[in-house]
């Protein structure tokens, strides 16, 4: 800041998914603290760091609780604390961070539009927050992201709730694609979570959505399928149960076919409940 000439009581402007500003007061600077933060890149990059988790904590429940490993793509977890117990909840958002000494604000965008590239390599079931802050003006720039799992899952259930309504009002074939198309992108978002065997309940949660979606949609095999990825991961013991009754539904009636009994849904619905 001061070698930008800034003085103390500056005011930064947040600018992008917030608007505020805030004002920046520091240590005085010491010849010595010049002398030990000499490599202007690391300068810039753990100042903007600074600011960066000021901005977060002001503006959202989150706080730091770990640096990230390399190769993730972003700098820090961000977590909530739990005023109750203490204690933080791991792992809930990514914090990608970059500074830049001066720059106008197409630089500002183009380095968030880089950052943004940069963490779809750790891209699941986490949103990401990209910051970046300019010392000259001063201002930083705050973008939230929701993460690929989430968009495709918001638009499996928006697409759901679309198909419901079709059906209500008598438009059968429009339903029926809105549904396959809820399927679609359900499936899609449980294929990028389904290597996370750590990312539960939200890994079974989501096979669980996407097996329902299938048998709405006659996709019985698929929906066999999304059952067992499900419960080969370690799904809560509800969810299990669920997937399990899920995969009864579908093979009930063949098997008793395959036996000459007809039975109904209602019969099958009551045998599940039984079971």
């Amino acid at each position: 800041m001061e070698e930008q000439k800034h003085s103390q009581g500056i005011e930064i402007t947040v600018d992008g998914d917030f608007n505020a500003k805030f004002k920046l007061f520091w240590q005085p600077v010491t010849e010595q603290m010049l002398r030990c933060w000499n490599d202007e890149e690391f300068t810039t990059e753990q100042a903007a760091y600074g600011i960066a988790f000021l901005i977060i904590r002001e503006l959202t429940d989150l706080t730091v609780i770990e640096r990230s490993r390399k190769g993730t793509g972003f700098d820090y977890w961000l977590g909530t604390l739990d005023t109750d117990e203490g204690q933080l909840f791991q792992n809930k958002v990514r914090l990608e961070v970059s500074g830049i000494r001066k720059g106008d604000s197409s630089r500002v965008k183009a380095r968030l539009k880089q950052k943004k590239e940069q963490t779809k390599a750790s891209d699941g079931q986490f949103p990401a927050y990209i910051i970046v802050v300019e010392f000259s003006t001063p201002l930083s720039y705050v973008e939230r992201f929701r993460s690929q799992v989430q968009e495709k899952h918001n638009t499996a259930m928006d697409l759901a709730e679309a198909a419901f309504s079709a059906k209500r009002t008598g438009n059968l074939e429009q339903a029926s694609q809105l549904i396959r198309e809820a399927f679609e992108n359900e499936q899609a978002a449980a294929k990028l979570i389904a290597h996370q065997l750590d990312a539960e309940p939200s890994r079974s949660i989501l096979h669980r959505s996407a097996a329902t979606l299938a048998i709405d949609c006659g996709e019985l095999k698929a929906a066999e399928r999304l059952i067992a990825t499900a419960l080969s991961g370690n799904p809560p013991e509800e969810i299990a149960e669920e997937l399990k009754d899920l995969f009864i539904q579908i093979n009930l009636r063949p098997y008793f076919q395959r036996k000459g009994i007809n039975i109904d849904d209602e019969q099958i619905n009551s045998l599940i409940a039984q079971g």
